[in-house]
């Protein structure tokens, strides 16, 4: 049985599962966060989607360096996310003074 040494194994699949899932996680979280209910929906969609590529990258069924793709763009947008929320917040939060 020779495998190309550029083909994911198993233990490959399952990590980057692994990673989408948290990432996933993170993005659910995030959308409780926000007022806007458009940052909501957008941010529990993306959430379901990465759950949906981790599902199928465990079945098989998803495409290895898509998936990578899909995460590493997700960890940029989820940090963009983060922060914005940061940012609108720091712009409602009134000063404090004589700190």
């Amino acid at each position: 049985m020779s495998t190309d040494a550029h083909e994911p194994t198993n233990t490959d699949r399952i990590a980057l599962a692994n990673a989408l899932y948290e990432l996933a996680e993170s993005f659910a979280l995030e959308a409780t966060l926000w007022t806007s209910s458009d940052a909501q929906h957008n941010c529990a969609r993306t959430g379901r989607l990465l759950a949906e590529i981790a599902r199928q990258l465990i079945a098989g069924r998803a495409n290895y360096d898509k998936a990578k793709a899909f995460e590493d763009a997700g960890r940029l947008i989820h940090a963009n996310v983060v922060a914005c929320r940061r940012f609108f917040t720091s712009l409602l939060t009134p000063p404090t003074r004589g700190a």
